[in-house]
């Protein structure tokens, strides 16, 4: 049975839509902190992008050191420590107003303030989780599309030829030793006939050897 499962373009966007507006929020906080503490106010701005920035390039680092099988230990420890340093510095920066005669107490508007920060985290890791779903799921489709090649026995080699065996010196000599036998076997033969013509004629022959 074919299982269908949901998208995941959807949850990515308002993931990053959350994520940008909790970072706007935090960024304010930290603004106000980061004036507070006596820095410049025209660098007031790089302080917050210094702490909810890292917890971004981290979440990044994260999904980049997962597709390359490295460890993530490294990343999410920087993610967690800087987003501790947010959520302080958020309720910090929390002081309750009055609005239409309410007044919350300090810690709720402490608490409340922590908010943004923690759904940055929130939102971060799991834009990381579906990212590394997606890219489990690739790695599974392109492992079951890769045809599967067995290798094949190569033909053997025709057995060689036997090359035709030179003629060695001992065959050689043989031949020779042949030979002289008939030559020998032809001299008795000359010296027991009285014929000049067949004498003639037989030296011929045994010159021609």
């Amino acid at each position: 049975m074919r299982r269908y499962e949901a998208g995941m373009k959807p949850g990515i966007i308002l993931a990053v839509l959350l994520a940008v507006l909790a970072f706007t929020i935090s960024f304010d906080a930290l603004r106000s902190l980061a004036l507070a503490c006596g820095i410049n106010p025209p660098l007031a701005w790089m302080f917050p992008l210094i702490i909810d920035g890292s917890v971004l390039a981290y979440t990044w680092a994260a999904w980049a050191f997962k597709t390359r099988s490295l460890s993530t230990v490294y990343p999410w420890l920087m993610i967690i420590v800087f987003t501790v340093f947010s959520v302080i510095g958020n309720m910090l920066h929390a002081r309750p107003v009055n609005v239409n005669g309410l007044l919350l107490p300090q810690w709720v508007a402490s608490c409340v303030m922590a908010s943004p920060p923690v759904a940055l985290l929130a939102v971060t890791h799991m834009i990381v989780m579906a990212a590394s779903r997606s890219l489990d799921d690739r790695m599974a489709r392109d492992t079951m599309d890769e045809p599967d090649v067995t290798p094949t026995s190569e033909p053997e080699p025709p057995a060689p030829v036997p090359a035709s065996k030179p003629s060695t010196p001992a065959s050689d000599m043989g031949e020779r030793e042949r030979r002289q036998a008939v030559a020998s076997d032809w001299r008795q033969r000359l010296n027991n006939t009285d014929d000049d013509g067949t004498r003639q004629l037989m030296d011929m022959m045994m010159g021609e050897d």
